[in-house]
Parts: structure tokens; C-alpha cells; sequence
């Protein structure tokens, strides 16, 4: 995502999905990285963002991924 973009430009490209909870990462300065995390409450919506195929925010095509989070045990 644009370096410019902050978590409000990306909230709007799913507000229409059940969304709780969204970060955009930053260096030490709060500059953005060029990267975030939405956090969706159900699965359903993850499918609908992820059928939808290309995102673009300012014009910059957007890597949409699912995230899994691993767990290790001991």
C-alpha cells in the first residue's frame, strides 16, 4: 500500500464487510510501511474481500492475503 495511505484509506476499501479491528504498521517515526492487518468478525467476509480479486488504494495495487496465525505448543 502507498506510504501516504494511513488506516482510514484502508478501511474504506472493506467497509461494507464486518470488520473489528484494523493497524497499519509504522517505523519508530510513525511513518507508515507500506503494510496492515484488518481483522474481520466472521469468515464470510474474508471470502467476500478475497473473491473480489484486485484492490487498489491511490492508485496502487493492493496484496490482499489471509493471514494464519500458527501455534506452537510445548
Amino acid at each position: 500500500m502507498p506510504r501516504s495511505s494511513g488506516l482510514k484509506e484502508l478501511v474504506d476499501i472493506v467497509a461494507y464487510q464486518n470488520m473489528m479491528d484494523g493497524t497499519v504498521r509504522t517505523d519508530v517515526g510513525s511513518t507508515p510501511r507500506g503494510f496492515g492487518f484488518i481483522t474481520f468478525t466472521d469468515p464470510a467476509s474474508v471470502d467476500k474481500v478475497l473473491a473480489q480479486g484486485t484492490h487498489e488504494l491511490d492508485g496502487k495495487k493492493l496484496k490482499v492475503s489471509l493471514e494464519i496465525k500458527k501455534k506452537y505448543y510445548i
